[in-house]
Formats: C-alpha cells, structure tokens, sequence
C-alpha cells in the first residue's frame, strides 16, 4: 500500500491551530468557567497532581494525531478544497465524536452543559483543521 500525498508541515500547522484553540476554548475567557462549573471543581481542584508537560504534551499529540487522521480521511475522499475540509470535518464530528461523547451524559451521569462545551470544541477544532488540510492538499 503506497502511502497518500500528506503535507506533514500542514498536519503540524492544523495541530498548532487545534491545540492553540483548546488554549482558547478552555480559559476564562470563553468556556473555561462554565467547563469547570459543569465538572463541578475549582481552579485548585484542577492543579491538584497536574503536570503541565504531561498533560499538554500529550494533548499535543493527541492533537497531532487527529490531524494526520483527518488528512488522511481528506485524501482518501480526494476533499481538495477548504469547504470539503470543513464539511469532512464536521462529519467526522457528526459521525464519530458528537455520538460516541453523548455516552459521558448516558452512562457517567455527566451534565449535557460539559458534553455541548467539549463537544462544540472538538466539532470547531475538526472543521477548522479540515479546512486548513483541504486548502493545503
């Protein structure tokens, strides 16, 4: 099997642009007050046991990871321009995220204010990321 035309360096920007948006979407200024309130803990609560480089690291590769996914899904449905981007992306929201995520509000009882807040950030980080794949193919 030959491996699809993929610009690593645009996998790396879309990863970029997705971590740097969770930077965003999480902090006081957007959602980081009512995410924290939904999961019902404080500012301490949150730094207890935190390792920055772990769980930033690890998020960055989770991210990378989605985003080589993502340009992969683009290439295999030769999604070549910004709107096929951000229409595969939210598709892979639709069909994958959004579903699989409402288990949290089923089955662990989580309010559906927290799965609308993690929710609405991947749903913009995969459009967003789609987009920049499709333009850059």
């Amino acid at each position: 099997m030959t491996q699809p035309d993929i610009s690593l360096i645009a996998v790396l920007i879309a990863s970029i642009l997705g971590f740097g948006l969770g930077a965003l979407w999480y902090s006081p200024k957007l959602f980081g007050k009512q995410w924290m309130a939904a999961l019902d803990i404080s500012t301490e609560g949150l730094q207890e046991e935190f390792s920055p480089a772990r769980t930033y690291g690890t998020r960055f590769v989770t991210t990378l990871v989605a985003a080589y996914v993502l340009a992969r899904i683009l290439v295999h449905t030769e999604a070549s321009t910004l709107v096929a981007g951000f229409e595969t992306g939210f598709l892979v929201w639709l069909g994958f995220v959004a579903t699989f995520a409402l288990d949290g509000v089923l089955f662990e009882k989580r309010s559906f204010k927290l799965y609308l807040i993690n929710s609405g950030y991947y749903l913009v980080s995969l459009m967003l990321m789609g987009a920049l794949l499709g333009l850059w193919h």
